[in-house]
Order: C-alpha cells, then sequence, then structure tokens
C-alpha cells in the first residue's frame, strides 16, 4: 500500500461517516415524522435544516475531490495526518449537528437550525480554510478561489446571525458558491472524457 492510499483510506473513512451521518440523521427524522403523524403529532421539517443538509453534503463531496488531489502531490508525514483528521474532522461535527438524535423531541426543526447554526458554520469555515491551506501547500493551486471567499463569509455569517432572514441568506450564498463549483467540476469532466473513454465522447462544446 503507498502513501497516499494509506492516508486517503483514513481520510475517505472519516469523510463517508460523515456524509452516513448527514443521510442517516435525515432518515431518523423522516420516521420519527410518520410516528408522531400516527399519533397526531406533527413534526415540522421545515427548509432550512434540509437546505443546511444539502450544502454539507455537497461541501463532503467537494472536500473528497480535494483531499484526492491534494494527497498525491504532498509526501504523507505525521503532521500531515494530524492536519488531515482536523479537517475530516470538523467536517464530521458539522455532520453530526445537522439533524438532532431523536426528532420527535423537535416539534419544529428550525428551532434545531437555529441552536445549532453556529457550530456548524464554524465548522465548515474551518475545513474550508484548512482544505485551502492544504491544497496550497501542495503545490497544485496557489492563489485564492473565487467562489471560497464568499463561501467562508456565509460560513461564518452563520455563527452571527439573529433572525432567520439573516441565516436565509447565508444558505443562498453558500447553495450558489457550491452550484458553481459543482458547474466549473463538471466542464472539466466532461473537457476530460475525450482521453477517458478514447475519444468515443466528445469534449464539451
Amino acid at each position: 500500500m503507498s502513501g497516499f492510499e494509506f492516508a486517503f483510506s483514513l481520510f475517505g473513512l472519516v469523510l463517508g461517516l460523515a456524509m452516513a451521518e448527514v443521510l442517516a440523521g435525515f432518515v431518523r427524522v423522516l420516521k420519527a415524522r410518520t410516528e408522531s403523524a400516527n399519533k397526531r403529532r406533527k413534526i415540522r421539517i421545515g427548509w432550512m435544516t434540509p437546505t443546511l443538509g444539502a450544502i454539507v453534503i455537497v461541501d463532503l463531496v467537494t472536500a473528497w475531490n480535494l483531499a484526492w488531489r491534494t494527497l498525491q502531490e504532498v509526501e504523507v508525514s505525521v503532521p500531515v495526518l494530524f492536519a488531515g483528521m482536523i479537517e475530516t474532522g470538523l467536517y464530521f461535527i458539522a455532520a453530526s449537528l445537522v439533524w438532532p438524535d431523536d426528532a420527535k423531541d423537535w416539534a419544529d426543526l428550525d428551532n434545531w437550525f437555529d441552536r445549532h447554526k453556529a457550530q456548524i458554520g464554524a465548522c465548515l469555515c474551518g475545513a474550508s480554510l484548512g482544505f485551502w491551506l492544504l491544497y496550497n501547500a501542495s503545490g497544485i493551486y496557489s492563489g485564492f478561489p473565487p467562489a471560497l471567499a464568499p463561501y467562508v463569509i456565509a460560513c461564518a455569517a452563520l455563527v452571527f446571525t439573529r433572525t432567520r432572514r439573516q441565516s436565509a441568506a447565508a444558505l443562498a450564498v453558500l447553495a450558489g458558491c457550491l452550484t458553481w463549483v459543482v458547474g466549473i467540476s463538471t466542464l472539466e469532466l466532461m473537457d476530460w472524457l475525450p482521453g477517458i473513454t478514447g475519444g468515443l465522447v466528445p469534449a464539451s462544446q
């Protein structure tokens, strides 16, 4: 096993567990909502918590991609492993806080969002900046990606927002930044397809 395979297996495991936390939390909420409906109690999911959960999942996917690119260029060492564990650990904490452990205790999940948005925003902010530092240290990229500044600012804003309208604006910025990143990555993939498929698939127009 190469150093890259060793390190990526560790970070990939933590990122995968983080993604499973978000998905499992959503399933728990759906089950609790069905059970509560049968008992004539209603759990309001709202849209803020699901939106934040979707943002965390997309961020995890992009982080996984960055980890793949970075670790191929960085010499694996104890400091690199610790740095990677801090970054992926922040993602895991954020993912674990998206949904409540027992949704039956929360009649309105927007209230859960209000209570935990600050911790999630702080974790996403720290993880994003950390991966940017590792990405620059690897020599793959130098500079500040256009979408990173508004993304980090919006993550930090979740720590300080006082109204749901302010929080909704921060979520809109986060969703817009990730949409831009995914769009750019998709265009890059379309340009790579001819090489991957031996020229059977035409490059993007």
